[in-house]
C-alpha cells in the first residue's frame, strides 16, 4: 500500500497520531510499501514517530522539504533493519533533502551503524548530466549503470538521494549574520556613546545632612515659690 500524505501541513503531533493509528488499527492487515510525507512541517519528534513505520517491506520513504535535523535522520537510519534484503532486493529509497541535516554527521553515524550492525548506507554522488543538458544534475548510483530512481537494485540497505541539498539554518545564514552584525555595531556604538555622555556629566556634590538644632541647656535655678 502507498500512503500519500504530502503537502498537508502535518506537524509532529499528526505524525505521532499516524504512527499510533497504523500500529493499533492497520498494521495487521496493511503492508506499507511507500510513504509520502514530503513538504510538511515535520521535525525530529515526527521523524522518530515515522521511524516506527520503517519495516523491511518499506521501499520508499519521502521526507524531503520538512524541518528534520541530523538527530531525526539518525533515528530513521537506526530503524532500518540490516536483514531487509531478505524481504526486498531493493534498498530503502529514503528522501530527506531540503531539511536541516548535516551530511558529514549523518555519514559518520551511518559508518558507525555499519560497524555495529552491518547496515550499509549509500549517499549517491550528484554529477552533471552533460554539457548538452545545461545545468541538469543526475545521481550516480553504485552498480546501476545509466539507470536511475528507486527501482534500481543494489547491495546497500538504504539510499539517500540528493542528501547534499539541505536548508541552511537561519542562525548560519551569511545574510542574517551580516544584518545582525550591522545592528550589533550600531548598538555597541550607541551604548558606548551613552556611556561617554554619562561620564561627561558632572556629578552633584554629595549630600551632607544639616546639623541638628541646638536646644537650651536645662536651668540650675530652683523653681519659684508657689
Amino acid at each position: 500500500v502507498s500512503l500519500h500524505l504530502e503537502r498537508q501541513q502535518l506537524t509532529d503531533a499528526e505524525a505521532v497520531l499516524l504512527a499510533r493509528w497504523y500500529h493499533e488499527r492497520a498494521e495487521s492487515s496493511v503492508e506499507l510499501s511507500k510513504l509520502w510525507l514530503f513538504d510538511n512541517r515535520l521535525g525530529d519528534e515526527g521523524a522518530a514517530a515515522v521511524a516506527t513505520l520503517v519495516t523491511p517491506h518499506l521501499l520508499e520513504l519521502h521526507l524531503s522539504h520538512n524541518s528534520i535535523t541530523t538527530k531525526g535522520a539518525c533515528d530513521i537510519l537506526a530503524a532500518v533493519a540490516p536483514d531487509r534484503t531478505q524481504a526486498s532486493s531493493k534498498p530503502l529509497w529514503l528522501r530527506m533533502e531540503w531539511n536541516i541535516i548535516n551530511q558529514e554527521e549523518l555519514a559518520a553515524f551511518a559508518a558507525k551503524q555499519n560497524q555495529q550492525r552491518g547496515l550499509t548506507v549509500e549517499i549517491p554522488e550528484v554529477v552533471k548530466a552533460g554539457p548538452e543538458r545545461g545545468h541538469e544534475m543526475n545521481l550516480k548510483l553504485s552498480g546501476a549503470g545509466k539507470a536511475r530512481g528507486p527501482n534500481v537494485p543494489g547491495t546497500s540497505h538504504v539510499r539517500l538521494p540528493w542528501l547534499q541539498c539541505q536548508k541552511q539554518p537561519p542562525s548560519e545564514s551569511s545574510m542574517l549574520q551580516a544584518v545582525k552584525g550591522i545592528y550589533r555595531v550600531a548598538h555597541d556604538s550607541a551604548a558606548a556613546g551613552a556611556s561617554a555622555a554619562a561620564a561627561a556629566v558632572p556629578k552633584p556634590p554629595a549630600f551632607t545632612p544639616p546639623p541638628p538644632p541646638r536646644t537650651a541647656a536645662p536651668s540650675s535655678l530652683p523653681p519659684p515659690p508657689p
